[in-house]
């Protein structure tokens, strides 16, 4: 272990050991990380803390590989109130206070170019309790988005189509105009009818 994580555990145990609680029940800590992060962009990580005392205040610290930068961090199952975060460097050491026996701590992080990093972390506890995680990550390039293909196939018609096709449309507006024709000469006989019949009227008149 280099001389800064063990100057970071030592102090987080010395952080600890000035906290008061009690409890039987180790508490345990995990990390979660992506299945396959992609190296440059952002991933989530969690800390998971499990049969742990409402209460048990904890000292949890990360030591982030060369290159990954802190982003925004959220909780839950915390005393979101007396959560406090600190930085130093590379180094980041979150002092938080349980409510529940399960709670979480998801941090984002933007991920270095690097094809692999290490993510070590040490935690201290006010039951005493200390522990180490460090995990190896390998990260993926990018997938590069492709959208399928779609054949353009030509629409062809054929001259004889088209021949049959126009005589069919000239012979309906043919119809049309016939029909139009048709109503527009029985009004104009039947107006004419009419007034030829008025017309007789007053000249008998």
């Amino acid at each position: 272990m280099s001389t800064s994580k063990a100057m970071l555990l030592l102090a987080i145990s010395l952080s600890a050991a000035l906290l008061c609680s009690a409890g039987a029940e180790a508490t345990e800590i995990t990390r979660t990380a992506p299945a396959d992060p992609v190296r440059g962009e952002s991933a989530a990580m969690t800390f998971t803390i499990t049969d742990a005392i409402p209460g048990e205040r904890i000292v949890l610290g990360e030591e982030l590989p060369e290159g990954a930068t802190l982003g925004a961090w959220s909780t839950r199952g915390l005393a979101d109130e007396e959560t406090r975060l600190s930085r130093d460097g590379a180094i980041v050491v979150w002092e938080i206070v349980v409510k529940e026996n399960d709670a979480f701590l998801t941090y984002e992080l933007h991920l270095p170019l690097a094809e692999t990093a290490t993510f070590e972390a040490v935690y201290a506890t006010s039951e005493f309790e200390t522990g180490r995680l460090e995990e190896r990550l390998t990260f993926v390039e990018r997938a590069i988005e492709q959208r399928p293909v779609i054949p353009q196939v030509a629409k062809t018609e054929s001259p004889a189509a088209n021949a049959e096709e126009k005589p069919g449309t000239e012979n309906a507006w043919r119809a049309a105009a016939v029909l139009l024709g048709l109503f527009v000469g029985a009004a104009l006989t039947a107006l004419h009818l009419h007034n030829q019949q008025r017309h007789e009227r007053e000249g008998h008149e």
